[in-house]
């Protein structure tokens, strides 16, 4: 016995043994599963991080090169990848497939597939705005802007090539979910500006507008002390900082914005750009809701599944009801949250292109459907989100939140952009070939500027003209036929037959049997162990995770500082990426979770298995393509009377949606991959990946040397020396920073318009002729360098009349009246300046010229008092001696 004991008791050890050594081989097993899901899953993140992260940042920026070092960051990161996929062990080797990792990586035959017309047709818009960056280098204009914008429309077209082999297949409903994870964190974010951002900032601007008027009516007596004079100047220097204008009606009308718009703005810089972006994720959400609505009726009664005594096998079938209220309730909030905020926005572009999108919906849902219940249940749905708007827009009214002159002065808001396309027009006929180049179009628009136009906009404020205008004819075939080519691809797949979807919509109470996939056409997902994302969804994680860390990181970086903002709406980003799982991405779960295993699970049957893996995908793939379609075309509709399709953030987000209206017919791929495998390559895919590594690295590195770093040190160097100036400190400290800044960038005016500032200011102080001298030579520097900006040859004219007036010197008014008729003629409805030109004119004997001169001033004055322009009133000062001069016309009525 007690040998029988011993032998029970070793036999017991020896599988505790065994038991021990399989926990700790699944547990290695596992860490290197999650291992190898990152390592495949990382290229694909990197590439949507990257057009991510142009939503975190001001992207009207571009032109400043707030935004290069994202730029130079796409480059390296393309080169970085494109490295990753020419490692051939990663394109053959079969045990990185999807099947294995969950993720899908990019075989042989995907890496040869051919550029479709839509390719084609991006690639024009993108390549040329570069070319006419060249041109602009070569033939003058803002060189430095040129290069900068060349650079990010270039990027662009590079990121443009990578989103082609990152989002096909069962990756396009992951991107689609991080990308609505990512706009519904920033509608939340918007609301909070609007609640709490906007009466705090009002707030802080008040305070400092009392402490400048206490120091300066403290400092502006004869016997102020020198801490009186200090506070003054760093009271001054608080306002500039804020961009707050010291006086005039400049000041009045940025405290009626301030006081008056209180719209959401993301991380954007301007409201319109940031609602249209909004829009796409509104029009999105809406459709997956009222797809989720429609299917309720085709929902199973418990009684129509088999039964049986199996509680594992049973509980589908009591909870499917509460699945789908859960997937309601996922949709429906975000979507609130997010309407809510773009209601607040007050863009009545993008209210236009929402509306625009949710009809095309409309359409593409209800086409040849003559199921009088489907139709009946979707008046019925439409009617309940017409009720939930209204109520919105009324929560929003009551709390001031939205103007009912937001409405009351659409038609003002529609001549103003009559206008505006008015001169954009104009330019285009002086440039109607190759465009003006990007970031040129505000000198050339000023010249055309109608009189009773207000606003001195940088871009036509309209989609095609804003692309003609920069790029040309070739820029406007590449927009027209991305916007030609997708809409092919929108008729088209809304036209497929989809299994699991047709007895759906049109109501019936038996959905059809098909295929276990996430997607009809696409492969099914690997199962994963509890606890560990999939690998697609894993793609999408890490893509959030890196578009956020890299802004984070940057920001510490350049500035010195971690945005708390910024890590705050990322937190958001990721929870709305793991609230949306009921809609988006069905895991491995038990019965007991949201969802099913995608082949079923233990105890259930085949049919009731088939029935489950159609009832219980969220999101179906022509849902899927509807929700984009109709996206695009909102987008499309707001940029047809706005701003931003030069914007890299909009523009990106733009190609994004129309290659996800082409990547949607798996069966075309399917055939592309088939043709491309019988085919001969001409080049290895290790050589075409390895080549396109070469260029990038070559292009990452020559962005560096020519934008980003030139760019960047002049950026610091004028930050300090400002910093110097405001400061009050000695004229020479702040003036060997700005050389410096000169020498670091040679392309940038900006260095050379503040050397002549700060000569000049020191040529009235001191009346020293070296300084005068100096100054002058700064201002034709910046000139050379932007030869079609008006205002820097006002700014040369006006300190040449400056000391005209002093001395008395007919010579020097002379020489002011050549550079600010110069500026005139670039700028001819400028009041402002149009009235020191005839005071020049008259100082320097051209008295005839003068009258001329003075009428023009003052017609102009009066326009704008008619058309209510505060901010381009003459002061009343100027007015008097323009009265003055005119009364000495022979034959004036006032003359005595």
């Amino acid at each position: 016995m007690a040998q029988s004991s011993g032998g029970k008791s070793q036999r017991s050890t020896r599988k505790a043994q065994r038991r021990k050594s399989c926990g700790n081989q699944s547990s290695q097993s596992r860490t290197t599963s999650l291992s190898q899901r990152l390592t495949a899953a990382a290229p694909d993140a990197l590439v949507w991080s990257l057009l991510f992260a142009r939503w975190l940042l001001p992207t009207e920026g571009g032109a400043q090169g707030e935004t290069l070092w994202l730029t130079s960051l796409t480059l390296f990161a393309a080169a970085l990848i494109c490295w990753i996929r020419s490692r051939a062990g990663w394109l053959s080797d079969p045990t990185t497939s999807q099947s294995s990792i969950g993720t899908e990586s990019v075989p042989v035959a995907a890496s040869r597939r051919s550029l479709t017309k839509l390719d084609f047709a991006a690639l024009l818009l993108c390549v040329s705005h570069v070319l006419a960056a060249v041109l602009t280098l070569m033939h003058g204009g803002n060189r430095r802007t040129a290069i900068n914008l060349g650079w990010e429309w270039l990027s662009l077209a590079v990121l443009y090539l990578l989103l082609r082999h990152s989002c096909r297949g069962s990756l396009r409903p992951v991107l689609v979910r991080a990308v609505t994870a990512i706009w519904i964190a920033l509608a939340g974010y918007g609301i909070w500006q609007h609640v709490i951002w906007y009466p705090a900032t009002l707030q802080s601007y008040e305070q400092a507008r009392t402490k400048y008027e206490e120091t300066l009516g403290t400092a502006s007596s004869p016997n102020a002390s020198a801490s009186a004079q200090q506070a003054l100047r760093q009271a001054t220097a608080d306002l500039t900082a804020r961009g707050v204008p010291l006086s005039g009606p400049s000041r009045e009308l940025f405290e009626r914005r301030l006081r008056d718009s209180q719209e959401p703005l993301g991380f954007f810089a301007l409201a319109n750009s940031f609602a249209g972006c909004l829009s796409v994720a509104v029009v999105l959400l809406t459709v997956l809701l009222v797809r989720c609505l429609l299917s309720f009726g085709s929902l199973p009664r418990t009684d129509s599944l088999p039964q049986t005594s199996d509680p594992a096998r049973a509980g589908p079938q009591v909870t499917s009801s509460r699945h789908w209220s859960i997937r309601v309730l996922s949709i429906l909030l975000p979507l609130l949250l997010t309407t809510a905020c773009l209601i607040l926005t007050k863009s009545r572009t993008a209210w236009c292109g929402t509306l625009a999108g949710l009809a095309l919906a409309a359409g593409l849902s209800f086409f040849g459907n003559r199921s009088t219940t489907s139709l009946r249940r979707g008046i019925l749905i439409a009617g309940g989100l017409l009720i939930a708007i209204g109520g919105l827009v009324t929560a929003a009214t009551l709390t001031g939140g939205l103007d009912p002159n937001v409405i009351r002065e659409a038609p003002k808001s529609l001549k103003y952009r009559l206008e505006y396309w008015s001169g954009s027009l104009a330019v285009i006929a002086e440039h109607p070939l190759l465009g003006v180049g990007p970031g040129q179009f505000r000198d050339a628009y000023l010249k055309h500027k109608l009189p009773e136009s207000s606003e001195e906009i940088a871009d036509a404020h309209q989609a095609i003209l804003d692309v003609w205008s920069n790029a040309g004819l070739p820029g406007l075939l590449g927009l027209l036929g991305v916007v030609v080519f997708a809409g092919f691809n929108i008729l088209k797949g809304s036209r497929s037959v989809e299994p699991g979807w047709p007895g759906l919509e049109r109501g019936t109470s038996k959905a059809p049997v098909s295929d276990n996939s996430l997607q009809p056409g696409l492969p099914s997902q690997a199962q994963s162990s509890p606890g560990h994302p999939a690998g697609p969804d894993l793609t999408g994680l890490l893509g959030i995770v890196l578009a956020f860390g890299i802004v984070l990181t940057a920001s510490f970086v350049l500035e010195a500082r971690i945005n708390s903002h910024t890590l705050t709406v990322g937190i958001a980003a990721v929870a709305c990426w793991w609230l949306a799982i009921p809609v988006f991405t069905p895991f491995q779960r038990d019965a007991s979770h949201f969802t099913l295993p995608l082949g079923g699970s233990r105890g259930t049957s085949g049919e009731e298995t088939a029935w489950l893996s159609n009832q219980q995908q969220p999101l179906a793939s022509q849902t899927l393509h509807i929700a984009l379609s109709c996206g695009l075309v909102a987008l499309l509709v707001h940029l047809q009377g706005a701003g931003g399709i030069a914007m890299p953030a909009v523009v990106g987000f733009l190609l994004l949606l129309a290659l996800l209206t082409d990547s949607g017919n798996s069966q075309a791929s399917a055939t592309s991959d088939r043709s491309a495998e019988e085919r001969p390559p001409r080049w290895s895919p290790e050589t075409v990946w390895s080549t396109a590594a070469v260029v990038t690295a070559i292009l990452s590195i020559a962005c560096s040397l020519t934008a980003f770093v030139p760019d960047q040190s002049r950026r610091s160097l004028l930050a300090a020396g400002d910093y110097e100036a405001a400061q009050g400190r000695v004229a020479p400290q702040a003036e060997r920073l700005y050389h410096k800044a000169a020498q670091a960038d040679v392309l940038s005016p900006e260095p050379w318009l503040r050397l002549s500032e700060v000569a000049f200011r020191q040529w009235s102080t001191t009346g020293s002729e070296p300084d005068f001298d100096r100054g002058l030579e700064a201002a034709r520097q910046a000139i050379d360098r932007s030869p079609h900006t008006a205002s820097f040859k006002y700014h040369l004219g006006h300190w040449l009349f400056e000391r005209a007036e002093q001395e008395d010197n007919p010579d020097l008014a002379r020489q002011s009246v050549e550079w600010l008729d110069q500026a005139v003629a670039g700028y001819p409805t400028e009041p402002r300046w149009i009235a020191e030109l005839a005071f020049a004119q008259h100082a320097a004997g051209d008295i005839q010229q003068a009258f001329e001169t003075v009428a023009r001033a003052l017609d102009l004055d009066a326009l704008n008092h008619q058309a209510g322009h505060v901010d381009r009133y003459l002061e009343e000062e100027v007015v008097g001696r323009l009265k003055t001069i005119a009364k000495q016309q022979p034959g004036s009525h006032s003359a005595e």
